[in-house]
């Protein structure tokens, strides 16, 4: 029984540090959208993004 609790908080701990991984992930995405649309109206080669046409 302890062998069995002991793996489900290993997972447990684990699960949780995917998680938090995954929302670090997400938020930096998240800013990657932000460059994306901030220069969505203002096309530039150099710039983080552009808009060919």
């Amino acid at each position: 029984m302890a062998a069995l609790h002991t793996q489900a908080y290993n997972e447990a701990q684990h699960a949780r540090a995917w998680v938090a991984a995954l929302e670090r992930e997400c938020e930096r995405l998240r800013g990657v959208i932000r460059v994306y649309e901030k220069a969505q109206g203002k096309p530039a080669a150099n710039g983080a993004a552009f808009h060919l046409v």
